[in-house]
């Protein structure tokens, strides 16, 4: 199972600045409005990578849950 880093693409000491960028660079790429064109399992996929990109930023932009979710 991949870890919320490797959702992101980036190293898990990466500072918070490259965690934001790589967070927004996935969310562009996977939204809804840019996969709505695709085949349906395609854009079913993209939108379960989507809740993914939203999960891992969701614990790893804030330093606390950062931190817990390290240890």
């Amino acid at each position: 199972m991949p870890t919320h880093y490797d959702v992101l693409g980036v190293r898990s000491d990466a500072p918070p600045e490259d965690v934001r960028r790589a967070y927004l660079n996935r969310a562009r790429e996977l939204h809804p409005d840019r996969t709505a064109t695709k085949a349906p399992n395609e854009a079913a996929r993209a939108a379960r990578r989507m809740q993914e990109v939203n999960e891992a930023w969701r614990i790893l932009r804030d330093p606390n849950t950062r931190a817990a979710y390290d240890q």
